[in-house]
C-alpha cells in the first residue's frame, strides 16, 4: 500500500474503481442479478426468523431493494428504514402504509417519522449497501461512516451487504479501527458467511 498516503485515500482509489465497475452493468443484468440476490436472501433462516429488518432506499445503480420491501411488509416483519440526523448518525423508522418520504442532500429517499426503538432481545436483520467487499467480510462504504455507528450501537444484530460479484475485491480491503465487518455477503453468485472478527 505503498503508493497510498493514508488508508482514506486507498480507500477512495477502491470507491471509485468498484463504482465504475458495478456502473458497467448492464441495467438489465443490475435487474436480474437484485432479483437473484433478493431470492438468495429470503430463503436464509436468519431473514425467516427476524422480527424486525433494517434495510436501505436503494439508489442509482445499487442493490435494487423494491421487491425485498414489498415483500418485508406482506410477511408481517417490521420494516426499519434509514434517516439520517447528522454527522455519522441515523435512526430506523418503521415503515407503515401510510408512511411518507423526502429525499435527503445525497438523492436518497428517507422516510419521515419518529425513532423505532430497535428491541435488542429480538432477532433484528440488518440489510446494509457496500462498494466493495473481500472474503473475510470487510465492506467498503460510501465513508460517512453511519452504518458503523450505528451497528456499534446494535451490535445483537445480524448483518448482512448485498452486492454484485463485481464488487468482490481479492485482497482484503483496508480498515480502519471503526470499521465493522459483516456476518454475511450476498451476490448473484454465492452467499458468503463470515466469522465476525
Amino acid at each position: 500500500m505503498s503508493e497510498y498516503s493514508s488508508v482514506k485515500d486507498h480507500k477512495n482509489e477502491l470507491r471509485r474503481l468498484y463504482s465504475s465497475k458495478r456502473s458497467q452493468l448492464s441495467v438489465n443484468d443490475r435487474e436480474n442479478y437484485s432479483m437473484r440476490i433478493i431470492d438468495s436472501l429470503v430463503r436464509q433462516p436468519f431473514f425467516q426468523s427476524a422480527t424486525s429488518i433494517c434495510s436501505y432506499c436503494s439508489f442509482g445503480d445499487e442493490v435494487s431493494t423494491v421487491q425485498l420491501h414489498e415483500l418485508i411488509s406482506a410477511s408481517g416483519k417490521k420494516l426499519l428504514l434509514p434517516r439520517i440526523k447528522g454527522n455519522r448518525l441515523m435512526d430506523m423508522v418503521e415503515i407503515l402504509p401510510d408512511t411518507q418520504y423526502d429525499v435527503n442532500h445525497y438523492g436518497i429517499q428517507e422516510p419521515i417519522g419518529n425513532p423505532f426503538e430497535i428491541d435488542e432481545r429480538n432477532s433484528n436483520l440488518c440489510i446494509i449497501p457496500l462498494i466493495a467487499f473481500d472474503s473475510i467480510g470487510n465492506r467498503l462504504g460510501y465513508g460517512g461512516g453511519f452504518y458503523d455507528t450505528f451497528l456499534s450501537r446494535h451490535d445483537s444484530a445480524i448483518t448482512v451487504g448485498l452486492g454484485f460479484a463485481c464488487q468482490f475485491h481479492d485482497s482484503p480491503l483496508p480498515v480502519e479501527s471503526h470499521d465493522i465487518s459483516l456476518d454475511c455477503i450476498i451476490d448473484e453468485c454465492n452467499v458468503h458467511y463470515f466469522e465476525k472478527k
